[in-house]
């Protein structure tokens, strides 16, 4: 959560919101491309159509996004601290926002591997628990850093009164309420399915900047968003139809377990244990 947050908002200070806005469909493709890395979930099976589905659902949901962000908003990195060479500049506020999108999809898989899929886990059902240990120690760390800043105490002083209501927005809805919900999720989902749906950002503001402040939508817009909906439909899809797979393989397993056919005109009968066939005997 700290290394997510820091390296944000260091990205968006080094390149721009909209840049930083670009970068954030990158998190369901991290996910789901680590989640086959680190064995959290299966490789997808492309022998079948839903095994295909995810991986083009993730991918098409993501360029709508990217066709959407960049359609909507233009600009260029600014530069900060009088620096010359404005491409260094930005060139390493890509790598923080590479880094921020990197930091998400692992929080999710970690969450997923060592919490919500360990039955021995004691926060298996508890993901209020979970976020509130993690925002916590994202926010020791990130008072810590704000330590640089300690010989320049105009940073902690300077806060305006127009900033209160979107700054309290951030913390308790944007940050808090969000964190709570993605670990509400990743305990009853895969953690792909999680992340698949982070492009809906990108889709709802577009909507609510049409009802609120009266922006219009051009055709890549409205495209864009057509793809967001259709990969997102696609990934759900796949993940239940892998889902009544799994459920329909474990009750085939779990009738036939412990029964034997003597004929093809019997029917099942129960085996009878070793232990028992020699008490009878």
């Amino acid at each position: 959560m700290f290394g997510n947050q820091l390296l944000y908002l260091l990205g968006i200070y080094y390149t721009n919101a909209n840049i930083a806005s670009i970068f954030q469909p990158a998190i369901p493709v991290w996910t789901a491309l680590l989640a086959i890395i680190a064995r959290i979930e299966p490789f997808p099976d492309f022998r079948t159509l839903r095994g295909w589905a995810k991986c083009l659902g993730i991918l098409l949901a993501a360029v709508g996004a990217v066709v959407m962000t960049v359609q909507k908003n233009t600009g260029a990195a600014v530069d900060h601290g009088g620096s010359s060479d404005a491409d260094d500049i930005q060139f390493w506020g890509y790598i923080f926002l590479l880094g921020n999108t990197l930091s998400m999809a692992i929080y999710v898989l970690l969450q997923k591997k060592f919490i919500f899929d360990k039955e021995e886990s004691a926060w298996k059902t508890k993901p209020v628990t979970v976020t509130a240990w993690s925002y916590m120690f994202g926010a020791i760390f990130m008072a810590l850093a704000s330590l640089y800043y300690v010989n320049k105490p105009e940073k902690f002083t300077y806060f305006p009164k127009e900033e209160i209501y979107p700054i309290l927005y951030a913390i308790f809805i944007a940050s808090g309420l969000c964190y709570l919900l993605i670990s509400w999720c990743n305990m009853q989902i895969s953690a792909s399915l999680v992340t698949a749906t982070w492009p809906l950002q990108v889709l709802f503001c577009a909507i609510l900047s049409y009802f609120v402040l009266g922006e219009v939508l051009n055709t890549l817009e409205i495209f864009g968003g057509l793809f967001i909906v259709v990969g997102l439909m696609v990934v759900v899809w796949s993940n239940f139809a892998e889902e009544r797979r799994r459920e329909e393989e474990d009750e085939l397993t779990h009738d036939s377990y412990g029964y034997v056919k003597v004929s093809q005109y019997d029917t099942f009968v129960p085996e009878v244990p070793q232990a028992e066939q020699k008490s009878v005997n």
